[in-house]
């Protein structure tokens, strides 16, 4: 969270050449934007293949004196080709954004069931795939969906015993490059409705006042 605030300070995208910084901005592109590009990547498609592509960087250039397209080259041998194009540079060069919000979220109820229906959409260059979650009003998980890379506005229902009081998408805050995450939750449920009881206690004062002494 610190390097995400941190590359917020800069406009520049990281790509730029070193004297076309100005003051702070080298190091709040270069090394807080480069450093969440990355790290979004490798929380919204998993370790095991991030490490599989900077391990096979490291093994080839190790004695060399690598550019960006090699990078590009062992990111689509692992994550297939044109993602180096479309995803990797746009995100650690150019400093592009992807983002998700939820723009809708409407509650039902069907018998005994709870269905929640929900919207998200996605902005920005760049496409990472994600999940979206919902939450009862104690905070546990109830269930969540995945929102894959190529779906732009994704309808989804959740279908659950207990009702849904907030959903969220990227619950697993994986994008970092997503400047702003305010709008990726809706709360549909601050607190529990009251119950009979509580209720009727509450109109025992005035139901007293009217009665009088």
């Amino acid at each position: 969270e610190l390097m995400r605030r941190g590359a917020a300070t800069s406009s520049a995208p990281a790509g730029l050449s070193a004297n076309a910084f100005r003051g702070n901005e080298y190091g709040a592109s270069v090394y807080a934007k480069g450093a969440i590009a990355l790290e979004s990547i490798r929380r919204a498609h998993g370790r095991t293949r991030f490490e599989a592509a900077l391990r096979a960087y490291a093994i080839e250039q190790r004695f060399a004196h690598p550019t960006p397209e090699d990078l590009g080259r062992n990111f689509d041998a692992v994550y297939g080709a044109g993602f180096a194009e479309h995803t990797l540079f746009p995100l650690l060069l150019d400093s592009e954004e992807s983002n998700v919000s939820l723009v809708r979220a409407r509650a039902t109820k069907a018998g005994a069931r709870h269905l929640t229906h929900v919207t998200g959409r996605r902005s920005g260059v760049v496409s990472l795939p994600t999940w979206i979650a919902a939450y009862d009003l104690s905070g546990k998980e109830l269930a969540r969906v995945a929102w894959p890379a190529h779906v732009s506005t994704l309808e989804t229902s959740f279908d659950t015993q207990a009702r849904v009081a907030r959903v969220v998408a990227d619950p697993d805050r994986a994008l970092l490059v997503d400047s702003d995450a305010r709008d990726q939750a809706i709360v549909l449920d601050a607190a529990a409705p009251p119950s009979l009881f509580t209720r009727l206690l509450g109109f025992l004062p005035l139901l007293l006042s009217w009665v009088g002494p």
